[in-house]
């Protein structure tokens, strides 16, 4: 079968199986309309909200007792990693807080930061102790499935 590569915005998440990420979604392709998307997701195992993220789909279109699916072997996220991550993972950052953070240090030093220097982020309007303190636990407890995410993303 031949593959193809369809980006689009994730409307629904159909069905989703959060312990392998095996995923049933409703996709608004740039063009056309609505699809229906089956594989696997890794950032499904993270009770993340993809619902309005943009993906780019590799796979090939399928008919089932379901009807007619794109049925994708990767779905690589359109955009910024670690904001998707930061924004929909990690608790007490939303998307615009995740934005400053990553305008101001940088991924790579924003990373950095929430590994070995935390306490820089008290310094960030909005960001007190106990905020802090949410973020951190939440960013250690999830960190793993960031790295197996970008795993997965690249084989």
């Amino acid at each position: 079968m031949e593959e193809l590569t369809i980006t689009g915005r994730i409307e629904r998440i159909t069905f989703k199986n959060p312990e392998n990420g095996y995923t049933v979604l409703k996709v608004k392709p740039k063009r056309g309309s609505i699809i229906t998307a089956v594989g696997y997701v890794a950032e499904v195992a993270s009770h993340a909200g993809l619902e309005g993220t943009e993906f780019v789909f590799t796979g090939s279109w399928r008919t089932s007792k379901y009807g007619r699916q794109f049925e994708f072997s990767s779905a690589r996220l359109l955009g910024s990693e670690l904001l998707f991550f930061l924004t929909k993972v990690v608790k007490g950052l939303g998307e615009r807080l995740s934005r400053e953070l990553i305008s101001r240090f940088g991924e790579e030093g924003l990373i950095e930061i929430l590994e070995k220097r935390p306490e820089e982020l008290l310094k960030v309007k909005g960001i007190k102790e106990k905020r802090l303190s949410m973020i951190l636990k939440s960013w250690h407890k999830h960190k793993s499935l960031r790295a197996l995410s970008n795993y997965l993303a690249s084989s």
